[in-house]
């Protein structure tokens, strides 16, 4: 048998031939039979929870914990640090649910004494703040069934760490998440992925994810030419037929992409028309072809991406 912690529930003075104390019944102890025992030892003031010499003695006994009127109790309680001073407090609803809703209280011990913080909700989520950084904390969460009758205390535990939480924002396709962890194939898909250092924890190594793929099909379309040829127009440089006579016309206000565009490890979410006005000797002479010497200007328009 090994001691766990909190369940030393007395301990009294040393070398006394008779001995009275008291304690109270930890708030997580279920309803039902359990296990008390008693160590004396002529040779420490702290026994320990087995052992055997001709100057101890050993005595179990058992302690019967009795149901409470109230059975609306809490399932999977979770406490869980959202930062070195909060955490969040959520359970799995009683069936039915207790008719004042639930208790909740927080404590550095898992007696439950001395209380933090306490409280009553109708949900089954609470959040808590004013929490020190680097402690462990016991939760303990129960029903409130009418005013009298309450059922046992749910204890969960959580420890708050010692730096604050590390948002690592998305840039372009690649996502920074904690070296061995992979947020491209974690289910649900988090854009930005935390990193929460605990204390124990001198540094973290940090790896930048990114998804490369190829293609794995093509479509092969054939292009139909008008015959006669449309008349296009391009709003970037005016409406209606465009006689280009000069080089490097700039549309005259940026576009917005809706969307962001990476080139070469840069961000971008504008673009801005130029049209540059060549000769297509080449063009021109299909043209030639095709068109039956339609008189033909080539031009070609470029997209530049501006920040």
């Amino acid at each position: 048998m090994t001691q766990e912690k909190g369940e030393k529930v007395f301990a009294g003075p040393s070398y006394q031939a008779t001995q009275t104390g008291s304690f109270t019944v930890p708030l997580s102890a279920p309803p039902g039979n359990h296990r008390m025992r008693i160590r004396s030892d002529w040779s420490t003031s702290d026994p320990s929870p087995c052992g055997f010499d001709d100057k101890s003695e050993t005595e179990d006994y058992t302690l019967i914990v009795t149901p409470l009127n109230c059975t609306a109790n809490p399932s999977n309680v979770i406490a869980t640090a959202t930062s070195t001073t909060a955490a969040t407090i959520s359970w799995t609803a009683a069936a039915p649910p207790p008719g004042l809703g639930y208790e909740y209280l927080v404590s550095t011990s898992p007696s439950g004494t001395p209380v933090i913080t306490t409280g009553t909700t109708t949900g089954t989520t609470v959040n808590i703040t004013g929490l020190l950084a680097g402690t462990t904390y016991y939760v303990f969460v129960r029903g409130v069934c009418n005013t009298t009758d309450k059922g046992y205390w749910v204890m969960a535990t959580l420890t708050t760490g010692c730096t604050t939480i590390v948002t690592t924002p998305t840039v372009c396709p690649v996502i920074i998440d904690v070296q061995g962890n992979n947020p491209l194939t974690t289910f649900p898909f988090v854009a930005d992925p935390t990193v929460h250092l605990e204390c124990e924890v001198a540094s973290v190594n940090l790896v930048a994810n990114v998804t490369l793929r190829e293609p794995t099909s093509y479509l092969v379309e054939q292009v139909s030419y008008p015959n006669p040829e449309p008349i296009y127009a391009f709003p970037a440089v005016g409406p209606g037929v465009q006689a280009i006579v000069s080089d490097d016309v700039w549309a005259s206000s940026r576009t917005n992409l809706g969307f962001r565009f990476c080139f070469y490890g840069n961000s971008y979410t504008l673009l801005r028309v130029l049209v540059v006005a060549i000769p297509l000797v080449i063009i021109y002479q299909v043209l030639q072809a095709r068109y039956l010497n339609t008189p033909f200007m080539g031009y070609t328009m470029i997209l530049i991406l501006v920040t």
